[in-house]
């Protein structure tokens, strides 16, 4: 997943057959303010791994895990 903008705003990307398209699930643009991040400056993809972590719920453990990781991203976004 990734953002960038366009004219008409900030959009989601993804990656499909090795390419950034627009994200097909969701299709409004994102306000600026819903980012907890500096808003893309032109339409090159920038990828949402640079500005938060990945977790794999089932290879990590996250039932065992969860409740650390949301409190890692709440300390991220000063709450």
């Amino acid at each position: 997943m990734g953002v960038y903008r366009t004219d008409s705003g900030i959009y989601f990307a993804e990656i499909e057959d090795g390419k950034w398209v627009r994200y097909a699930d969701y299709t409004r643009p994102i306000a600026e303010s819903d980012l907890w991040f500096d808003a893309p400056k032109t339409n090159n993809v920038v990828p949402l791994s640079k500005h938060c972590l990945r977790y794999n719920f089932v290879e990590q453990n996250g039932r065992t895990n969860i409740g650390g990781w949301i409190e890692t991203a709440a300390k991220m976004v000063n709450r």
